[in-house]
């Protein structure tokens, strides 16, 4: 692993650490704000709402597997990420 993937592992690690911590107290009464609200909303407007992200959630996968190009084979990731950031 040369110097530039070592960076990246560092940098994934921190990412990582970041997100799995608890939510802060902004996040907690945030939290209850929403649970809150979500009372007051009718059980037919939330399935309606969960079933609309389904599908918008679907339709961007579908459209990944079209849109999304090929892996670069037989390259570092420095040169990878190089060529990327050209385009």
């Amino acid at each position: 692993m040369d110097n530039y993937e070592a960076f990246v592992v560092h940098e994934l690690q921190k990412w990582q650490y970041e997100m799995m911590k608890g939510p802060g107290l902004l996040g907690k009464l945030s939290k209850k704000a929403q649970d809150k609200i979500n009372t007051f909303i009718p059980e037919k407007v939330h399935n309606a709402i969960t079933m609309v992200i389904k599908q918008m959630v679907r339709g961007v996968l579908f459209g990944a597997k079209y849109t999304t190009a090929k892996a670069l084979q037989g390259k570092s990731l420095l040169e990878r990420e190089l060529l990327v950031k050209e385009k």
